[in-house]
């Protein structure tokens, strides 16, 4: 199973409502076949660590049953559309995959 894991670090001074359109965005990602579970968030708030990354705007967290799976996503229209739509909302994106043994 591959986990795939990005932080949206959006763009300072971006207004409320573009703000809910990305938000809303990746939710367009679940019609895509391989994808076995999206979750998108906000930085959680938790106690303050030094090791806590929380400066990011959002995050999604997909997960596949292999990476070929994770590849066809990647390159599929629906994703690539959003990342069209959206990438003048970010300043930097960062992904995180891993992979685990369990099924």
């Amino acid at each position: 199973m591959i986990i795939h894991t990005v932080l949206f670090y959006l763009k300072p001074g971006l207004s409320d409502a573009p703000r809910a359109e990305f938000r809303a965005g990746p939710e367009l990602l679940r019609s895509i076949g391989t994808l076995r579970a999206l979750h998108v968030g906000v930085p959680a708030k938790v106690c303050t660590k030094p090791s806590l990354e929380a400066c990011y705007g959002y995050s999604s967290t997909g997960i596949f049953h292999d990476l070929s799976g994770l590849n066809a996503y990647d390159s599929g229209p629906v994703h690539q559309a959003l990342v069209r739509r959206f990438r003048n909302h970010w300043e930097r994106v960062q992904i995180y995959d891993a992979q685990t043994s369990t099924p």
